[in-house]
């Protein structure tokens, strides 16, 4: 009987001091691991992402149409404020008056582009480049008396903006032969109707 009894508490207190093998559950396992892949993919998307950099172009027309979409294109109305210098333009004072009167600025042209996005890597680092590669137009009276149009690339210069619309790539394109067109049927500057206001609005409607 002792020694039966000493086996017994033997084996007792063996059970008691050994580990206890335990069996994981699969599913926690598995979601442990796809926690672990998830976080990985995030590492490494948020590494391969470039910074975004914008022109001073496009933060003008984001400021007045937030929705700009890559490839599109829009257009916008420029206006020189009230005594402002334009290269160019001969209007004599009291037609810059009875303008400046009848719109509430001196001077008006609009600009017709596209919104781009260049991405460019250096040294493994990326920058997305966003730009409105874009053209101003706007009209003006020469010396003798003609309307002459004038057409460059646009620069943000803080001058006031306004969204006109969208437009497409064929209209787009079309502007300076409707802008020659405007100037060979109206060769004559006049204040009240041939002026940079009507040659503007001429333009927004093809577009």
């Amino acid at each position: 009987m002792k020694f039966t009894y000493l086996l017994s508490a033997f084996l007792a207190t063996l059970a008691a001091t050994s580990p206890i093998a335990t069996v994981s559950d699969p599913a926690e396992n598995t979601e442990l691991v796809t926690r672990a892949d998830n976080a990985v993919e995030s590492a490494e998307l948020v590494a391969r992402s470039p910074t975004v950099e914008e022109t001073p172009q496009y933060a003008a027309i984001k400021a007045k149409h937030s929705n700009l979409k890559k490839d599109h294109y829009y257009y916008f109305y420029v206006t020189w404020p009230r005594g402002s210098i334009i290269q160019g333009d001969h209007e004599t004072k009291a037609e810059v008056e009875e303008l400046r009167n009848s719109l509430g600025f001196d001077h008006i042209g609009i600009i017709v582009g596209q919104v781009t996005e260049t991405e460019k890597t250096v040294k493994k680092k990326s920058t997305l480049i966003k730009n409105f590669q874009a053209r101003l137009f706007h009209l003006t009276k020469d010396k003798s008396g003609k309307s002459v149009f004038t057409m460059t690339e646009w620069k943000s210069d803080h001058k006031p903006l306004r969204f006109g619309g969208e437009t497409n790539k064929r209209k787009h394109d079309a502007v300076k032969r409707k802008a020659q067109d405007w100037i060979e049927d109206h060769p004559t500057y006049n204040v009240q109707t041939n002026n940079c206001n009507t040659f503007v609005h001429n333009i927004a409607t093809s577009l």
